[in-house]
């Protein structure tokens, strides 16, 4: 059946056999017997297989039997596995299959009767009451509706159709579908398009033509016979090819510094210095720089803002002695309410609209390990350990002994409080992490965000991350629109990074590693470009098997995976005042000392050129720092967090040149996929001149990075690189400079710090 309505509410009511439609694509006298031909959901049962080994038995035990070992819950061994079947549906077929209600049950494998244990092949868990035992989770569906999957997604961008298409099934007691019910979204308002239903297959196609480039959604709901309901929204992008968050270029947004587009919220603190009170920066300075142009002029894809929660409005005890504003949104005192200064509800949603009308992505700063003391569900809660950690007192005068810089951010990582404001979520409480998950849904469905940056990963429990994971793929996550979730754990150890990392949690975490090896090589006078090779093949080649950048076909962590690169955040020292021996190290320098002056040192700047060079064309998802693309100076933290420059007047030449040198790498890593995903192969390497080869199928584009002796040399081309002799190499930033393979050798001859990148097409 194939029906439109300008309204964009699509209604199609199989029951109506007297509805009569030309157009329709099968007949309608048929849809009274679609129980016949739609197929039934099968997803309310989880099939347990186990590997077998020596024990003789293997039990469940759990919340469902009251922990007993009950022989109606032994596996049953075939083979080499043990296998048993559980469902919510009491129309399973499969008469072995446990019935049960939907719902959640704790459970345990108990193998020969006496040794209880996880179920490694299931990546839930949760606490019992007591807080003290952590269980697997089994998660039965209700299977009483329809369910939906998405089949495929069809984008014609040079006409601007869409052409979507899901795949219904029927509830479990097999009941007919009656309506289904679609609404194409582009932010808030509604676009015309065409529902055509198969009735023989229950595929729904969605279409739509003429879409302006941007974000949309579409809101789909499915009705059966049983009064069962289906509703979500799948997200889709127009836009000339289809992106994943590894052709994202990300731009680290610190509100408060980066642009105020509206006076009137600014509200600073009466009393405390500037470096530490609120700023103004806002949304609708964002979104006035969206406007402007200025991310596309910077090849920026994609926007990471601060946390949006309101914050309290006065000043609060901080290190050195000092009061602090909340300018850095670290301080949520409401699950659901904006932060005031930076603007309104309709405020956010309008930046993020813009930012999708322009393809851009949004991703915001998820704090979820703490909340601010007044917020109300610590007032509800107040004292009580199974929803906050007290690891040092109870007692709200001695609050102080519950920080982390008291008890060690080590050893009471998971429990410690940052500071005596700030109560440290209890994540083995089940019930906490329904609400803050809840939460979660309720800010990316309302201003329709693409992401989340997870706030202190190594403060977070696993069992909470890894549900928050299951609800963005089971809610949000779509097929053209995927949902990425980064962690940030402070550390330089890829074995602790990457034990959240997963399928089933996060889809990466910030590389500090490579961090660490980028400013190492680049900070100093005397650059060390092969240290830079040795880590890609140390860290990432050799020891993850990662040679190129589709994470889910190799490397030692599971499928999905995506780091997040990056030469400068929040909260470490600015790189060019680094560069310039201007940080000593003290975390009060910038109230102890009169604050740093921009570097005037021209190679400063030249050194960051070519840090972004080598950034922005190896694996992962770079991130920028705003202020870093023209080298903002700044020692720690707060002075990392200066106002962003936006007048070249301001800036040196060396500045100006290292901005345009970001842009243009910015937008060379988007026309060619091989700086972003290809294959890593070191063609020459030496302190001062590294030379690598990016490889994604027929494409192969040279990068070429001088140190401060400069890069004076000839490089092999290897016989699989497959390049022939008279291949003309042409630099694709400058658009200036050839090259050509004489011999399987090219010559190089560029001066101290370079960035160049070839093309071999």
């Amino acid at each position: 059946m194939r029906t439109k309505f300008v309204s964009v509410i699509i209604l199609v009511f199989l029951f109506s056999v007297g509805c009569e439609d030309e157009t329709a694509s099968t007949n309608n006298n048929s849809l009274t017997n679609n129980s016949s031909v739609i197929p039934v959901r099968t997803d309310c049962t989880v099939h347990l297989n186990l590997d077998a080994a020596s024990e003789s038995s293997v039990h469940l035990s759990g919340t469902f039997n009251e922990w007993q070992l009950d022989d109606s819950w032994l596996l049953e061994r075939d083979g080499y596995t043990w296998r048993k079947n559980i469902t919510s549906n009491p129309y399973e077929e499969d008469g072995g299959a446990i019935l049960l209600s939907p719902g959640e049950y704790q459970y345990k494998i108990v193998k020969n009767g006496d040794v209880w244990e996880l179920d490694y092949t299931n990546p839930y868990t949760a606490y019992d009451k007591t807080q003290q035992i952590e269980n697997s989770l089994l998660i039965l569906p209700d299977c009483s509706g329809p369910y939906v999957t998405e089949e495929d997604v069809n984008i014609d961008f040079s006409s601007g159709a869409a052409t979507l298409s899901y795949q219904i099934y029927r509830p479990g007691d097999g009941s007919k579908i009656i309506e289904v019910t679609a609404v194409l979204l582009r932010g808030e308002e509604t676009v015309e398009t065409d529902l055509d239903f198969n009735e023989s297959s229950g595929i729904v196609t969605i279409s739509a033509q003429n879409l302006e480039v941007g974000k949309y959604k579409i809101a789909l709901t499915v009705i059966s016979e049983n009064q069962g309901v289906f509703e979500r929204k799948y997200g889709f992008w127009m836009e000339e090819e289809p992106k994943s968050w590894d052709d994202m270029i990300l731009y680290s947004i610190f509100v408060d510094r980066f642009n105020n587009g509206d006076a009137s919220n600014d509200a600073p603190i009466d009393g405390i210095e500037d470096q530490i009170n609120w700023h103004g920066g806002d949304w609708k300075g964002i979104t006035l720089k969206l406007r402007e142009g200025f991310f596309e002029d910077l090849g920026i894809t994609s926007l990471w803002i601060s946390t949006p929660m309101d914050n309290p409005d006065y000043a609060l005890p901080g290190d050195c002695d000092r009061s602090f504003s909340g300018y850095h949104a670290y301080w949520p005192q409401a699950a659901r309410e904006v932060e005031n200064h930076f603007g309104t509800v309709d405020d956010l949603k309008e930046l993020v609209q813009e930012a999708h009308s322009r393809g851009i992505r949004v991703l915001i700063d998820w704090a979820a390990n703490h909340i601010f003391i007044d917020h109300p569900l610590h007032e509800e809660y107040f004292g009580n350990q199974f929803w906050f950690n007290y690891p040092g007192s109870i007692l709200e005068k001695e609050f102080w002994k519950n920080k982390c810089g008291y008890l060690g951010w080590n050893e009471y990582a998971l429990t410690c409080w940052f500071t005596e404001y700030l109560p440290d979520y209890n994540h083995r409480n089940h019930e906490l992490l329904k609400m803050l998950i809840s939460d979660a849904m309720w800010w990316i469905d309302t201003f329709d965000l693409d992401g989340f940056r997870v706030d202190a990963t190594k403060h977070i429990r696993s069992n909470y991350l890894r549900l928050l994971r299951k609800s963005l793929d089971d809610n949000v996550h779509s097929m053209n629109a995927p949902f990425y979730m980064v962690g940030e754990n402070f550390l330089y150890d890829y074995g602790v990074i990457n034990e959240k990392i997963s399928s089933s949690e996060l889809h990466g975490q910030f590389d500090f590693p490579m961090y660490g090896a980028i400013r190492t090589a680049l900070l100093g006078g005397n650059s060390n470009l092969l240290s830079l090779n040795t880590f890609v093949y140390e860290n990432l080649i050799n020891n993850q098997y990662i040679t190129g950048l589709d994470w889910g076909l190799e490397g030692s962590i599971s499928s999905g995976t995506l780091m997040g690169t990056f030469l400068g955040n929040h909260d470490v020292e600015r790189f060019s005042s680094v560069a310039a021996g201007q940080a000593n190290g003290d975390g009060c320098q910038a109230f102890n000392e009169p604050l740093v002056s921009q570097p005037q040192e021209d190679s400063i700047y030249q050194r960051m050129s070519v840090a972004f060079g080598f950034l922005l064309t190896v694996r992962g998802l770079p991130v920028i720092y705003y202020g870093d693309e023209y080298g903002q100076a700044g020692v720690k933290d707060p002075d990392n967090r200066r106002p962003m420059e936006f007048s070249e007047s301001n800036m040196t030449s060396a500045q100006i040149d290292l901005k345009n040198m970001v842009s243009l790498l910015n937008k060379a890593r988007t026309q060619y996929p091989s700086l972003r995903k290809g294959s890593y192969d070191a063609a020459f390497g030496s302190e001062s001149c590294l030379v690598y080869l990016k490889r994604l199928g027929e494409e192969k584009v040279f990068v070429v990075l001088g140190g401060n002796n400069g890069c004076q040399v000839q490089v092999d081309i290897k016989s699989d690189y497959l390049i022939p002799d008279g291949t003309v190499l042409s630099e694709v930033l400058f658009g200036t400079d050839t090259i050509t393979v004489v011999n399987q050798k090219i010559n190089l001859d560029y001066g101290p710090w370079t960035v160049r990148v070839f093309s071999a097409e």
